[in-house]
């Protein structure tokens, strides 16, 4: 996971987040590489965000920091930028991978790599962006849900085993 440069057009590259390239001219393609694009409360990107250099799309505008613990943090202001929006990529990708670490010791789990597997969940938890012909573009992350990743309802899991049962079906439709 890495940001993407803040300053919209202004800086053409940002290291590593320019080592994921859509140009095949360009430099080597490294598909392990997730530049994460910040978007605000409507969906469309941040208004320094540079729209081409994204893989994912996640809210990264006007992020309320506070918590409910007041002596946890000074201030309450919102956070904002490419930076918080990968925050919290990152922090979805390591539920995605801890729970995977968990379905994998089952027998009939596949393998998969750690990138691909984060990929492979990301993309069923976004929608395409609908903006040019024939080019790859970033998708928008939206929030989980029941229906694909983190079981929400209360009787749906009913304890330990029927987590990493569900877990491991999960994981096999994406692998």
């Amino acid at each position: 996971m890495c940001s993407t440069a803040d300053e919209g057009e202004n800086i053409e590259e940002v290291w590593p987040a320019s080592y994921y390239r859509r140009e095949q001219d360009r430099a080597e393609r490294f598909e392990n590489i997730f530049p994460i694009v910040g978007y605000d409360e409507h969906g469309k990107f941040s208004k320094y965000a540079n729209e081409g250099a994204g893989r994912y799309m996640i809210r990264g505008e006007d992020v309320d920091v506070s918590s409910t613990d007041p002596t946890l943090l000074g201030e309450t202001a919102d956070v904002q930028g490419s930076s918080v929006a990968t925050a919290i990529a990152t922090g979805v990708a390591s539920v995605v991978l801890a729970c995977y670490r968990l379905a994998r010791e089952r027998p009939d789990q596949r393998p998969s790599s750690p990138p691909s597997l984060v990929d492979a969940c990301f993309y069923r938890m976004s929608e395409p962006l609908r903006k040019g012909k024939d080019q790859e573009r970033a998708r928008l992350l939206v929030k989980l849900n029941k229906l694909y990743f983190l079981p929400v309802g209360k009787d749906v899991i009913g304890d330990a085993g029927d987590f990493l049962e569900y877990m491991a079906e999960l994981f096999n439709l994406v692998c």
